[in-house]
């Protein structure tokens, strides 16, 4: 089995010297760069640093449109038979990579982590199930929203035309994950652990800046046309059940992104405006037209709006307290004392 290790960087000149030591020790892989258009000198630092390892690395550069079109990228031009996504501030144990490609796998997905077991997902139940935790809860067992501590069957990926969706700043690894999963027929779960997320906030995944509430319409609409896909290329007895999904992805979606937009400065009116054009829009997914999801949103405009103004006095008050604890702690000057 060969393996493609994807790494999408932006500006890691200072954070991905510890990852290349060991990617390059993992057999049976090729490793593929793709540097986001970075302004320091990441891309030229990763060529030296690799140059003994041509015949296992490329490194390809691309301009500066965020992690979803370099991860794109790789998946182009990888040749292995599985590909797999590493973040360039993160860190793996190649020890634990090498035990990985030397199996067989015929699996079309393989998530690493604590759970263990093959699950046969061309049950269409099965595939609905996990999705439905995804979209609700984040994780199914040790399958999680994010790319990481995964392996996705190359072919799988070109056949079917599965990437990162562009219009996606914020929920683009989650719309992926289901994509993949609607064409997989066979997930393993595999107990073996060999990734480390580290937190670094100016990381490519951090870095790209968006508008949260068009993200949010894009989002959902995205996992819409996934669940419409799923209905027309999977026989799905419970068609309530997708009709709920939709219902939950919109509301989950619109109400999350709001506070996160009022957390960002964004005015009452925009946000509210926003929602409104939201629910006009997705009536068409038959997503609010019962009497009691109209009902529920007017509640929703309410406790948004206590909310709304809860967060903004909150943040008021943070600075003031700040600036208090700030003038507190300033040194007061020395005063001569006369004798």
């Amino acid at each position: 089995m060969l393996l493609s290790i994807i790494v999408p960087m932006y500006e890691s000149r200072n954070t991905i010297s510890d990852l290349i030591d060991d990617l390059v020790k993992v057999q049976n892989s090729e490793i593929i760069f793709v540097d986001d258009g970075s302004k320091d000198n990441s891309i030229s630092f990763v060529k030296s640093r690799v140059s003994e390892f041509l015949g296992k690395v490329k490194v390809i550069r691309n301009s500066h449109r965020g992690v979803s079109q370099a991860r794109n990228t790789g998946i182009k031009n990888a040749s292995g038979d599985y590909v797999m996504f590493v973040d360039s501030d993160d860190s793996i144990n190649s020890q634990a990579l090498n035990e990985i490609t030397g199996r067989t796998y015929n699996a079309d997905i393989i998530c690493f982590g604590t759970a263990e077991g093959k699950i046969n997902i061309s049950n269409p139940e099965n595939k609905l199930l996990i999705i439905q935790h995804l979209l609700v809860d984040g994780i199914y067992k040790s399958f999680l929203s994010s790319p990481w501590s995964k392996m996705f069957k190359k072919n799988m990926l070109s056949d079917n035309d599965i990437q990162f969706a562009l219009s996606l700043q914020k929920g683009e690894d989650l719309a992926f994950n289901i994509g993949s999963l609607i064409y997989s027929n066979s997930l393993l779960l595999e107990p073996i652990v060999f990734y480390t997320k580290n937190k670094n906030e100016n990381s490519i995944t951090h870095k790209f800046t968006y508008n949260i509430l068009d993200n949010s319409v894009n989002y959902s609409n995205q996992i819409h046309a996934y669940l419409d896909l799923m209905d027309l290329i999977v026989i799905v007895s419970d068609k309530g059940k997708l009709e709920y999904l939709k219902k939950r992805v919109m509301i989950q979606s619109v109400i999350d992104d709001a506070f996160c937009a009022a957390q960002q400065g964004y005015s009452f009116e925009s946000v509210q405006g926003f929602i409104r054009q939201y629910i006009k829009q997705e009536n068409k997914y038959c997503a609010i037209k019962s009497c009691s999801n109209r009902f529920r949103f007017k509640y929703i405009f309410l406790h948004y709006r206590l909310l709304f103004h809860l967060i903004r006095i909150v943040k008021i008050l943070k600075n003031q307290i700040a600036s208090l604890f700030m003038v507190y702690l300033k040194p007061k000057p020395k005063t001569e004392h006369s004798e």
